[in-house]
């Protein structure tokens, strides 16, 4: 469900450590805050933040779905990998910005 963003208010961006902290139930009870996104790797295998959990919050939130990226060079839980969007930072950084600018949600970023 494709949504555009910042039509003045406050709005918010979910990334995977953010869930990792809070957990699944803990961000579907949050309250709407504005216009909100998450933003999560379809390959992180950090086992505190699985893209299920993500993909199942997309009915509240709108789900940018980053796609592969760089071979890991940390541990699944730490940012040279998936789960720190590792080899996808421009694209994921740069689908952010285009929400935050109210352009069309890109579903996935390739």
């Amino acid at each position: 469900m494709p949504r555009h963003a910042l039509r003045g208010g406050l709005a918010a961006v979910l990334i995977a450590a953010l869930s990792a902290s809070l957990g699944a139930e803990e961000i579907r009870r949050l309250p709407s805050v504005g216009d909100s996104t998450l933003v999560h790797g379809m390959s992180d295998s950090c086992r505190t933040t699985p893209y299920y959990a993500a993909k199942a919050l997309s009915e509240k939130y709108p789900l940018i779905s980053v796609h592969g990226g760089a071979p890991p060079a940390s541990g699944p839980c730490d940012p040279f990998s998936a789960h720190g969007y590792y080899g996808k930072e421009e694209a994921t950084v740069g689908a952010i910005v285009d929400w935050m600018l109210g352009q069309t949600l890109a579903v996935e970023t390739d």
